[in-house]
């Protein structure tokens, strides 16, 4: 059941032309947020001096790992979430009423 066709075929085609995301950048710009990074900055910055070359390399590898394995987890949340939230609406668009 599609209650707005012209809405429903508007969001698919953002999505997939990639105008729209499920990146939530606004949610995330916080002054608590933006501390706790300038904090993390710092701490690498410190770690750092303190180690040799091979150390740093094995530093930053594990830091891009670490990045890959957040960016995957944040999209298999995502693809979770949807799937569910299209399921709920499914649901109740669908339920008939008792």
């Amino acid at each position: 059941m599609n209650l707005n066709p012209l809405l429903s075929e508007s969001v698919i085609r953002e999505l997939a032309c990639g105008d729209i995301s499920a990146e939530v950048s606004g949610i995330l710009d916080t002054p608590a947020l933006h501390q706790l990074a300038a904090e993390r900055h710092q701490a690498y910055i410190e770690l750092c001096a303190t180690l040799s070359e091979e150390q740093r390399a094995i530093l930053e590898r594990y830091e891009d790992c670490r990045c890959d394995y957040e960016a995957t987890v944040q999209i298999e949340k995502f693809t979770y979430a949807f799937k569910l939230g299209a399921r709920m609406m499914m649901e109740i668009l669908t339920k008939e009423d008792a």
